[in-house]
């Protein structure tokens, strides 16, 4: 008998055959990512296997909690890097605490009830100098069906992960919208068709398209995209003042063209 999957292991599947996406996510975060490296919810290992690559990185430890994914990842990489079956949400070991170089989380917090527990946890697994690297979806306008078949608590806007690094003392290194396409693909399959799988032949059209809208993204940079990135800095604690960036980063007030996008979206049903 064939093993049988939820909606939410087909759809991480499916993404993680969207190779040249994959690529895409993990070379936007490479230049952030180095020495000892802490990526937080492992899931099958996709961007795992390019971190583990990474000439920069010198090692690497994953945790994961649900424990059908650790079993995959401990197949995978149980010689070349450190495990751990491990919410960091919930608690942080006192061997992980100020002992990383590099806190690497994608597609993970928007799966968290306390999103800010976890992140200041994730904060204190840095060493001082450290970087949190953070792939979250983005605009609320597009939470649907495909949200919630992955168990999506939340999508985020840029003021969120704001907030989220002020509250604990990170420096903003870059803070940034990515796949504007996906956006328009997610917003149709999710709020218009209210699909809970993503189609495999979309999937396929679109990884072959990855290289163009690459391209494109790195000469304009895009008013909105599915999903947003964070890479910010933990600051000494004497140095903890709010940064620049509190108050002015606000796209909904001074992007005129995500404003218009909002409005449409918004009116749909």
């Amino acid at each position: 008998m064939s093993e049988r999957f939820s909606e939410e292991e087909i759809n991480l599947r499916l993404i993680g055959e969207a190779d040249k996406y994959a690529d895409w996510q993990f070379d936007v975060l490479a230049p952030y990512i180095g020495g000892n490296v802490l990526e937080l919810g492992g899931g099958i290992g996709t961007i795992t296997q390019r971190i583990l690559v990474h000439p920069s990185v010198t090692s690497c430890t994953v945790t994961e909690i649900n424990r059908k994914n650790f079993e995959v990842l401990r197949k995978m990489f149980d010689s070349r890097c450190k495990l751990a079956l491990l919410d960091i949400g919930k608690c942080v070991p006192a061997s992980f605490v100020n002992k990383f170089d590099t806190v690497v989380s994608v597609n993970v917090m928007e799966h968290v009830r306390d999103d800010h527990a976890f992140f200041r946890n994730c904060c204190k697994c840095l060493k001082k100098g450290g970087k949190i690297v953070t792939f979250v979806p983005a605009m609320n306008e597009l939470f649907g069906s495909l949200d919630e078949s992955v168990f999506h608590v939340r999508r985020y806007e840029r003021e969120d992960l704001v907030s989220l690094a002020n509250k604990n003392g990170l420096d903003i290194i870059r803070l940034f919208h990515m796949n504007f396409v996906g956006a328009l693909g997610w917003f149709y399959h999710g709020r218009i068709l209210r699909v809970r799988v993503h189609p495999k032949t979309d999937l396929v059209i679109y990884n072959r398209l990855v290289p163009l809208m690459r391209k494109i993204e790195e000469m304009v940079p895009v008013p909105f995209g599915l999903s947003l990135v964070l890479v910010a800095e933990k600051k000494n604690p004497s140095d903890w003042i709010l940064p620049c960036f509190q108050g002015v980063c606000k796209l909904r007030d001074c992007n005129p063209p995500l404003i218009m996008i909002r409005h449409a979206l918004a009116a749909w049903p």
